[in-house]
C-alpha cells in the first residue's frame, strides 16, 4: 500500500489537475497499454465507498433532518412511547431565576404546565 498505492494517488491527483481529466483518461493519455491502472483505480474506489457505508447512512440521516426540519410537527418533538409520558409529566421545572423564554420553552416541552 504505502510503496504503490499512494504514490499512484497522487500521481494521479497531480496529474489529474494538470491534464483536467479523469483517472480514466489520464493513464490511457501516458501509454494505452496502462488504461487498466485508471479502471482498476476507478473500481477500487467505488468498492471502498460501498464496504465504508456507515458514512453515506450519517449523510442520509443529517440530510433526512434537514428536510423533517421544515415539516410542520418534528418528528422529536414528542415521547415515541407511552411509558415515557409518564416520567415526562413528572419532571417539574422551579423557576427561580430563570428567564421567561427558556421557563415557556421548558413547560411547553415537558407539559409541566
Amino acid at each position: 500500500m504505502g510503496l504503490i498505492g499512494f504514490p499512484l494517488l497522487y500521481l494521479e491527483a497531480a496529474l489529474g489537475q494538470y491534464v483536467n481529466a479523469s483517472a480514466l483518461t489520464i493513464f490511457d493519455r501516458i501509454a494505452p497499454i496502462c488504461v487498466g491502472i485508471g479502471v482498476s483505480s476507478t473500481i477500487t474506489l467505488f468498492l471502498c465507498c460501498l464496504i465504508d457505508h456507515h458514512r453515506l447512512v450519517m449523510v442520509f440521516v443529517a440530510s433526512f433532518d434537514s428536510f423533517n426540519f421544515f415539516a410542520d410537527k418534528l418528528p422529536w418533538a414528542e415521547c415515541l412511547s407511552m411509558g415515557n409520558r409518564e416520567v415526562k409529566s413528572q419532571f417539574h421545572v422551579f423557576n427561580i431565576g430563570i428567564e421567561q423564554e427558556f421557563s415557556f420553552r421548558t413547560n411547553v416541552v415537558f407539559d409541566t404546565a
